[in-house]
């Protein structure tokens, strides 16, 4: 759902256009938007679970997240649209990082990249499921029936979560802290710099495809479908990358493939005109990598540490994902183009493999501190 929520406003971009009088600057902002909460919320969202609990703190995010699109399906104005999406992103804020947490409880010690790539697909999905279903609903109801069966799943959802999730045995136990040391505090800052320029790279493809395509004389509904292949074949090849990664020596490596194809494949998507087969080869070398980098920072930050190195890998995530969109659709408006947003996407991957380089440097200090 927080995935659907997410793409909303970019699969329904053209349209939220004509109606408020934006353009692509300000889509990108209203994507960005979203995100822009979890800078803030990203810290402290494990210690809110803990202090109240998993089940009912993700299913308050969930209610955050009815309450912000039912604002915005009932928004008159730009600017009521930006607050129903700042209080949907408080949501999701709080949903993605005790979510990454209850997985981790559930899988800690087993194939952690397996059970990230599985639930990582739901992005993929969800924003698939976007750009494929709310295009022709908002020919049929506007953008406001979009809005509204955000906040009827998102509800359903919260009430499924708050009667049927149970922790693992332990899962909410005490855990004893300390402070990290400073090869741990790197690697929860590089591998949140990894995976959030991954993302942000990746959320060019999906936020301004549908624009380039559209720009090459597609129509809006086969634009989104066309965008949605990168999602869609991201979620086909995810969980072969985490059984992929959890068997490797040298997971890092099959990560820093990955990014180097895609910094190449991004701006040569624009290259091409906006080319199906390049929609599809950017989501097989995502799908690849993404439960390997989100396993990252469980790889090296142990259990006394670990809930604050996931606060900072989650901080430096939404910072990297907040700056993407409206980089993206500035650069566009500046050039009068999309394509530009799709080479800013392949730097951001190259942004990722600096940050792994720098995950590299941490994980050797941390082994030869235990020596």
């Amino acid at each position: 759902v927080m995935a659907f929520q997410f793409q909303a406003v970019g699969a329904i971009g053209p349209s939220l256009g004509a109606v408020y009088g934006v353009g692509l600057a300000e889509i990108g902002f209203a994507i960005g938007l979203y995100f822009l909460p979890g800078v803030v919320f990203a810290l402290p969202g494990s210690a809110i679970g803990a202090r109240f609990g998993d089940r009912p703190v993700v299913s308050f995010a969930m209610v955050l997240m009815a309450v912000g699109a039912g604002i915005m399906a009932l928004a008159g104005n730009w600017t009521v649209l930006l607050i129903g999406q700042a209080i949907a992103g408080v949501g999701g804020a709080l949903l993605n990082v005790l979510m990454t947490k209850m997985i981790t409880d559930w899988f800690q010690g087993r194939e952690i990249a397996t059970a990230l790539a599985i639930f990582t697909n739901s992005w993929p999905l969800g924003i698939a499921l976007s750009l494929v279903a709310l295009p022709p609903l908002i020919g049929i109801g506007g953008a406001a029936a979009g809005f509204w069966l955000i906040a009827v799943l998102s509800a359903v959802f919260a009430a499924l979560v708050f009667g049927l999730y149970r922790a693992p045995d332990g899962g909410d136990g005490p855990v004893t802290r300390r402070k990290p040391t400073r090869a741990e505090t790197w690697a929860a800052l590089c591998s949140g710099g990894v995976w959030g320029f991954f993302n942000a790279g990746l959320a060019i493809m999906f936020g301004f495809g549908t624009a380039l395509l559209v720009g090459e004389g597609a129509t809006l509904e086969r634009a989104a479908l066309v965008t949605s292949l990168v999602v869609w074949s991201t979620a086909i090849v995810a969980p072969f990358g985490g059984m992929i990664a959890d068997r490797m020596a040298r997971p890092d490596l099959l990560i820093a493939g990955g990014l180097i194809a895609m910094a190449v494949l991004t701006p040569v998507t624009a290259l091409s005109g906006g080319h199906w087969l390049l929609f599809v080869l950017v989501g097989m070398a995502s799908g690849l990598i993404a439960g390997v980098i989100m396993s990252l920072p469980g790889r090296l930050l142990p259990p006394p540490v670990r809930s604050l190195g996931m606060g900072m890998f989650f901080a430096v995530y939404y910072v990297a994902f907040v700056i993407s969109p409206p980089a993206g659709g500035a650069l566009s408006d500046a050039t009068g183009s999309p394509d530009a947003a799709f080479w800013l996407g392949g730097a951001f991957q190259l942004l990722a493999l600096a940050g792994l380089w720098g995950y590299g440097q941490a994980a050797r200090r941390i082994a030869a501190a235990h020596a």
